[in-house]
């Protein structure tokens, strides 16, 4: 994180922004609808780079361009500009990048701004926001952010969210942000090797070898040699390396394929073709070693032979004479085969045991914040949460849009999701409807194998 002389964090002056904002919201029980309206293109003042909201609807991870400064930030929306003042004087803020606090964090808001006609009323809502730059980030690194948003008196934003007239009021001792938001520069691509063919190479009747090369690199990892045994017919042999173009079920496989082919007769159990492959260590996975890495023939896992090592017979056709680690962490595998073909090389892929999600204490479906049962609140927290607003969870309670378990979800065997009330197409205002007729007995419709609301999980 850079900082200026004064050793307090840089802070950007609020620019022009061109993402998009809030809307408004209001859930009106009395006529049972929930409006919400389309959010601006553009709203004046809003600093450029990562909007911490945004960070919050992907799941708390995003992705940004390595190589540059990292500006996050984050603000608040109200219907009239003295309100700003009012939360200004009330919020109390901890944030802290990459675990170091940054302090005095309530200062890094701006002046309050002129957002523009969010909720097509026809009046100007107001906003005031805060900017951070960070350090520059290479390629597959991170910064963590973690935002924590509190109040210590009583405010409102001036927004009637549920329908009886009056200003909503927030705090004191609510959440209005708890977040944790990893910002990871997007890796580079690694090569794509080029595909290497050796061949066809003529092999004597009396034996000899063909080689791609002996010494793997990490553009180039893979190297393949060929030995036809004395005593064959005579011909030619063709090695290609290549992209895998299959795969193989319960194994990641890893480097390239390698396709053999020749016309050499005569070999045998006793008498086998020897091919030799050189494996770089830029394509081992971290923990797998000369004796994890898995090769397969025609999809067919090969095992090792019964006298191991240095065999000269296939007693399992074909089968594994040797594994080598070699100086750097390169990887050689020897194999005695009567026939050559396509090979693969994979690493098993550890399958976990599914741990359920537990539903929040005293929580049943619809209540969104875990908090007094179902209420016109948490068809209210479904709205917020859908444009980005900060809501409050009740202790150990999930976020909206969370899995929740259960295979009763959109598509069959698919998890619930925490707040996708009718288990349908997942979170939308809909929902946030469909508890504003439950509380008032009216009808509504849920998808196969969704819970009732009220039902507990």
């Amino acid at each position: 994180m850079k900082q200026s002389d004064d050793t307090s964090y840089r802070r950007n002056p609020p620019k022009v922004f061109t993402s998009a904002v809030v809307a408004a919201v209001v859930v009106a029980v009395a006529i049972l609808t929930v409006l919400l309206s389309a959010r601006p293109v553009a709203t004046a003042g809003e600093p450029a780079g990562v909007d911490l909201g945004a960070c919050r609807s992907a799941g708390g991870s995003l992705e940004v361009p390595p190589g540059g400064d990292v500006n996050i930030w984050a603000g608040w929306i109200a219907h009239e500009s003295g309100l700003i003042a009012d939360y200004l004087s009330a919020v109390d803020q901890s944030l802290s990048v990459d675990g170091t606090p940054i302090a005095n964090a309530n200062d890094l808001y701006g002046p309050v701004v002129d957002a523009g006609d969010l909720d097509g009323d026809g009046d100007s809502e107001f906003a005031t926001y805060w900017n951070l730059t960070l350090d520059p980030l290479e390629p597959g690194q991170t910064h963590v952010i973690d935002l924590s948003v509190g109040l210590t008196h009583r405010i409102t934003d001036g927004g009637d969210y549920d329908g009886d007239g009056l200003p909503d009021w927030f705090g004191p001792g609510e959440n209005l942000w708890n977040l944790t938001c990893a910002l990871t520069a997007t890796p580079t691509p690694a090569p794509t090797p080029a595909p290497e063919t050796t061949g066809p190479a003529p092999v004597d009747q009396g034996g000899g070898t063909a080689s791609t090369g002996t010494t793997p690199t990490a553009s180039d990892p893979l190297e393949t040699s060929v030995t036809v045994p004395a005593g064959t017919s005579g011909g030619t042999v063709t090695i290609s390396e290549g992209p895998v173009t299959t795969s193989q079920t319960g194994f990641t496989l890893v480097g390239q394929q390698v396709v053999i082919t020749t016309d050499i007769t005569g070999t045998t159990a006793s008498n086998p073709l020897v091919i030799v492959f050189n494996l770089d260590a830029s394509v081992i996975p971290a923990g797998e070693n000369q004796d994890t890495i898995a090769i397969f023939k025609d999809g067919t896992s090969v095992p090792n032979c019964l006298i191991f090592t240095g065999s000269t017979v296939a007693d399992h056709d074909p089968c594994v004479s040797n594994r080598e680690l070699l100086a750097g962490g390169d990887i050689r595998i020897t194999v005695l085969t009567t026939t050559a073909s396509t090979w693969q090389f994979g690493v098993a892929v550890a399958t976990p045991s599914p741990t359920p999600t537990a539903t929040p204490a005293g929580a049943a479906w619809g209540d969104i914040d875990c908090l007094n049962g179902v209420t016109i609140g948490d068809a209210q927290k479904i709205a917020r949460d859908l444009i980005d607003l900060a809501i409050s969870q009740g202790p150990g309670c999930r976020q909206v849009g969370s899995p929740v378990g259960g295979g009763g979800g959109a598509g069959a065997g698919t998890d619930l999701l925490w707040g996708d009330i009718d288990c349908l197409n997942g979170v939308t205002i809909g929902d946030a409807q469909k508890i504003a007729r439950d509380l008032i007995d009216l009808a509504i419709t849920q998808g196969p194998g969704c819970p009732l609301i009220g039902e507990r999980t």
